[in-house]
This record gives C-alpha cells, structure tokens and sequence, in this order.
C-alpha cells in the first residue's frame, strides 16, 4: 500500500497524464451510487451494522481486478490530516471524527478507480479520467461495480432503477462530471449566464472540489443533477455535448479577450508566472489563480516551456494538506505558505 509520505510526493495519475482537450478540461469523474439490498440504507443502520458490513467488505474489495493493487483504509483508523489528504485527493468526502466509524475507502494505486463505503450511499464507485474521456471514466466505474454484484445484490427495483439513500441519485445513480477550466469566461464576466443556462437543463456547475465548494483557480466542476428516466449512456452523451458548447464559448471569450485585451492578458499571465517563480508566501487559493493565468497563458501561446502537468499537480500537491503532511504535523500556517512558495519555485524550475 502507498504510504502518505509517497501520496503527497506525487500528484493523481489522472491529474498528470495528457488526456483529450487536456487545455481545457481538466479531467473526467464517473461516479455510481449503489446500496446492498440486505442493509438499511447508512443514514437507517446502526453503526454497528455498518463496521460489520465495512469489515465484510474489505476482503472483497481488495480482490477485485479492477482495483488492484488496492489499498483499504477504514477512515477511523487514520488521522484527520490524512484524512483530509483524502478528501484533497477526491477520494472521500469531508467527515468529522465522529462520523468515521464504519467508513472506508479502497482504492487502485494509481487511483484511476476508488471506492467509498457507507457515506451516504453503501458504495460511492468512481472512475477516473485524464482530460475529457467521460466514457473511459464510465468505463472504470463499471467495470468495478460489475465485479462487486458477484459478491453484493444491489438494491434495484425494475420501476425506479437501483435506490439510493438521495432522491436525485435514484436511477442509475450516475453522477457524470468534467473538472474544466474556464478563464476566458470569467475575465469577460460570462459564466454567470453561463451557470444560469446550464441550471435550467439539468446541469450542476461547482467549485472543483464538488458541492459547496467556492471556484478557485477558475475550475469549475460540471455535472448531471438528475439520474432518473435516462440511461447511463444517454446521461454521459448530454453531459459531453453540453460541456463541448461550453468550451465552445470558452474559445469565443478568448478570442475577444486576444482581440481586445491583448496587452492586459499578457500582462496578466506574465505577472502571475513572475510571481509563481519568484513569491516567498503563497496561500492555496493563490497558487492556484496564479496557476490558471500562467495555464491560460500557455494555452493561447503566449508563454513557452509550461507543462500543463505542472499546473495541475498544484491542484493536489499545494493544498493545505498535502504541504502539511510534506513539510511535518507542527508548521504554522505561515511556514506552510513560506514552503509551499518554494514548491512552486522548483517545481517550475524543472520545466
């Protein structure tokens, strides 16, 4: 199993590799939402009940093809920091002390595949993706719930498809989501429409780290908010066809910002490389705003020499976190700052 030391080292093999339109999104999530029908649903069950059916589950899950090599942590067992390395890693979602008792998470090393047990549903199985590849998501996410139904009977009923513990989620419980970036929209004040449209067709816009979350770096995370009454496949289809206008926009309001505002672009991206390569302090939020204009920046070419890579390796590697748990338990959070500005320095210097 990887430790944490090597976790925080290197970022998610979905976040490094090229992917399809890797210049404009991000990446690609499928996640499927599944129950065992001979267990109340989590938020029913005793906890009791649950640890049983967490501990039932470990030896499964850590032979399944699709996950192997497969780590499994009971979330009780490991400290809130690493828990939180977690969360930063899109594995888990945030949990107090109190609420970890019968959770768990198995994941593939390279992390392309994860499975969460009894948060909100019994199961959360996620696909991952480099760039925009929903169906090769889809297609991880499968073929690990395809081999769970060898040792689970999911609950399903013909009428409603298979039941979860949220009713959006009912159906085939397959929430379709691409991580993309979205600059050109921001810098000419578009993506408030742009959010507005997509809310009234069934499409949720988040900040990258899902619900609640506020947009930094101009992420955006853009996702089916219905499952009920469409097939998996026709809810992938929508979710790509939707987002490809999107970026379709996204190209128009670079175009104008190039035609317009060339020099204050320039400036901008410039800026923000000088003070990647330069800064003694930087907070999370502005390594990765400063990370979206050098992106931007390399994107419409007016910068040279910038992997893409590199940039998104800080949307993992310069969270609190993962700083944290690299540079020791006991750094202030200024000092956090201080090393994480020296991070970004040589993790530039490579490229």
């Amino acid at each position: 199993m990887m430790s944490f030391d090597d976790m925080v080292q290197e970022a998610s093999t979905w976040l490094c590799l090229d992917g399809p339109q890797s210049d404009r999104v991000v990446s690609s999530r499928a996640r499927l939402a599944r129950n065992i029908s001979a267990h109340h649903f989590a938020h029913r069950a005793s906890s009791e009940s649950m640890t049983r059916m967490t501990l039932s589950m470990e030896g499964v899950m850590q032979q399944l093809p699709g996950l192997q090599p497969c780590s499994f942590l009971r979330l009780a067992d490991i400290s809130p920091l690493d828990r939180e390395i977690l969360a930063e890693r899109h594995m888990i979602s945030h949990f107090p002390q109190s609420d970890t008792v019968s959770k768990a998470v198995a994941f593939r090393a390279d992390e392309r595949a994860t499975v969460l047990l009894n948060e909100e549903d019994h199961l959360r199985i996620s696909g991952f993706a480099p760039g925009f590849d929903l169906w090769d998501a889809l297609r991880m996410a499968k073929e690990v719930e395809s081999e769970l139904e060898y040792y689970a009977d999911f609950a399903y009923l013909e009428q409603w498809g298979y039941l979860t513990a949220c009713p959006t989620n009912v159906g085939t419980g397959l929430r379709a989501s691409l991580l993309v970036h979205l600059p050109g929209l921001v810098l000419t004040r578009e993506v408030g429409k742009m959010v507005n449209g997509l809310s009234q067709i069934g499409l949720a816009v988040r900040g990258f780290r899902g619900e609640g979350s506020e947009v930094v770096g101009n992420l955006f995370q853009v996702s089916n908010q219905v499952t009920l009454g469409k097939s998996e496949e026709e809810i992938v289809e929508m979710v790509c066809q939707v987002t490809a206008q999107v970026l379709h926009y996204e190209n128009q309001a670079r175009e104008v910002l190039m035609r317009d505002a060339r020099s204050q672009v320039e400036d901008k991206v410039w800026r923000a490389l000088g003070l990647l390569r330069t800064a003694r302090l930087l907070t999370s939020v502005e390594a990765l705003g400063l990370a979206s204009a050098v992106r931007l920046g390399t994107d419409l070419g007016i910068l040279q020499g910038i992997a893409v890579s590199a940039l998104n390796e800080m949307i993992q590697l310069a969270q609190p976190a993962h700083v944290q748990r690299r540079e020791g338990d006991d750094v202030s959070s200024e000092e956090r700052d201080a090393r994480r500005a020296t991070w970004v320095r040589r993790r530039l210097m490579m490229e």
